[in-house]
C-alpha cells in the first residue's frame, strides 16, 4: 500500500482530471523559465510533458508584466509569483494551484474572470 500526503493526492486527482479533459491547463512562459532553471534533471523531465498537455499558452506581454507589478505591490508578492497570478487572470482561470504561502494566506479570489483582493 502506498501512502501519500494529502497534497500529493490532490495533485494526482487534478492531473487526472486534466488528462481526461474535465479541467483545462494553461501553461506559461514563467513555467517554462522555472522548469528550465530547475536544478533537478528528474523534476524537469517529470514536469516537461505537462506543457504539451496544456490547452493554452500564456506568452509574455506588456500587460502581463504591468499587472504583475500591481500584484507585487498590492499582495506583496515576489516577481515570479506575481507573473503566475497575472497569467492566470489574463487567461480567465478559475483556479490557480500553488504551494506559495504568500498567495495561499491572502484572500485571492477569481470571480467572473476578475481578481478580487480582500
Amino acid at each position: 500500500m502506498l501512502l501519500l500526503p494529502r497534497l500529493h493526492i490532490c495533485i494526482y486527482c487534478i492531473q487526472g482530471k486534466v488528462k481526461r479533459g474535465i479541467h483545462s491547463l494553461v501553461w506559461s512562459f514563467m513555467l517554462d523559465s522555472e522548469n528550465d532553471d530547475n536544478p533537478s534533471d528528474e523534476k524537469r523531465e517529470v514536469i516537461k510533458p505537462w506543457k504539451k498537455t496544456a490547452n493554452e499558452y500564456c506568452l509574455a506581454s506588456i500587460d502581463i508584466l504591468e499587472n504583475a507589478k500591481e500584484y507585487m505591490k498590492k499582495l506583496e508578492l515576489k516577481h515570479k509569483d506575481a507573473i503566475h497570478l497575472a497569467c492566470a487572470v489574463k487567461h480567465k482561470c478559475d483556479y490557480l494551484i500553488t504551494t506559495v504561502k504568500s498567495l495561499k494566506t491572502r484572500m485571492v479570489l477569481f470571480k467572473k474572470s476578475k481578481l478580487l483582493i480582500r
